[in-house]
């Protein structure tokens, strides 16, 4: 994904002439700044640059070439795992959690001055399917959430309705916690989880997952950022007590052996996880807006899963700004790094 204007181009055998190093990069896409040598008989024909940080210089007839090259396929393709179907209004607006998460990754790009049309996006409903990408078609995955209690608050009947758990033993749990297991055992295919999908990574590397007796976090809440989370949300200006859409009461209880912590609230220990160049999960849900937190809000109090002065409080936070957008764009730049 290019970040900023490509001015000159040459062709990659060009380049691999030059310099044999780049011979592995075969297939990537380049960069080209032209810089003219003083003197240069050919000075009117190239283009005036100034020399790019970190990039690497090749002599070639009068002048440089100057490549900063990417480090990631064209475009970057990313599978969204769907977990669960959002509340009815915000499942009709977005159709699915798929085109929620669609629309926020295409925000962090624009707002990250990337290309939207760089990002190579499917959607993968495995709830109700048993088909998963495989790993050569893509370059990331993203589990979302699971509402895991709005069908059975619109059900008059709650035997009747379905409950998703990150730490049941469901098939379709069963399926996505080895194929998560399968994405962990490689080191090129990116995991990004998100609420359900942190706990299933959670549970995929060994550490307990199950109901806080903290009871439920809603609606925009504070995340304390570790050290490793300052660094790594710090870099984009987001504060170091970090605010985010909240909708759970299960949890991850403990950062796994050699993995490193995001943050953590008062009523979660663990906010989000991270592994450099492996994955980054948050609890929280970036994708959610204050008209999805209202929703799923007023659902659950008319259920009576939410009492009415805990519900209203979330409903006065739901509007509160948060950083769902930021967040977003440090899960690009991640899955762009090299």
């Amino acid at each position: 994904m290019h970040r900023q204007h490509i001015h000159c181009t040459t062709q990659i055998e060009e380049l691999k002439a030059l310099d044999p190093s780049l011979v592995p990069l075969q297939g990537f896409r380049f960069r080209i700044f032209v810089i003219p040598i003083s003197g240069s008989r050919d000075n009117d024909k190239v283009w005036a640059l100034p020399r790019c940080p970190g990039a690497s210089l090749l002599a070639h007839s009068h002048a440089y070439i100057c490549t900063e090259y990417e480090r990631f396929n064209m475009p970057l393709r990313i599978a969204i795992l769907t977990c669960d179907t959002p509340v009815p209004e915000a499942n009709r607006r977005y159709n699915g959690y798929g085109g929620m998460f669609t629309s926020l990754l295409e925000s962090s790009a624009t707002a990250s001055g990337l290309d939207p049309r760089d990002l190579e996006i499917t959607v993968f409903d495995i709830v109700d399917g048993s088909h998963y990408p495989k790993l050569e078609d893509i370059d990331a995955i993203l589990m979302t959430g699971s509402s895991a209690y709005w069908l059975r608050d619109l059900c008059t009947c709650a035997n009747t309705a379905t409950e998703y758990n990150s730490y049941d033993d469901t098939p379709w749990i069963l399926r996505l916690l080895e194929y998560t297991k399968k994405v962990l055992a490689q080191d090129r295919v990116r995991i990004l989880g998100i609420c359900f999908g942190h706990q299933i990574l959670g549970r995929a590397l060994g550490t307990k997952v199950g109901r806080s007796d903290q009871g439920w976090e809603v609606s925009v809440c504070d995340m304390d950022l570790t050290e490793k989370g300052k660094e790594v949300f710090g870099r984009d200006k987001i504060l170091c007590s970090s605010r985010i859409q909240q909708m759970h009461q299960d949890i991850v209880f403990s950062v796994p052996p050699n993995m490193i912590s995001l943050g953590s609230s008062p009523r979660c220990e663990v906010q989000g996880m991270y592994a450099a160049r492996r994955f980054i999960t948050v609890q929280g849900h970036p994708e959610y807006n204050e008209a999805i937190v209202k929703e799923i809000v007023n659902i659950r109090t008319r259920a009576g899963v939410f009492k009415a002065e805990f519900a209203q409080d979330a409903l006065d936070r739901a509007g509160k700004d948060h950083d769902g957008l930021g967040i977003a764009t440090v899960f690009l730049k991640f899955l762009l790094e090299e």
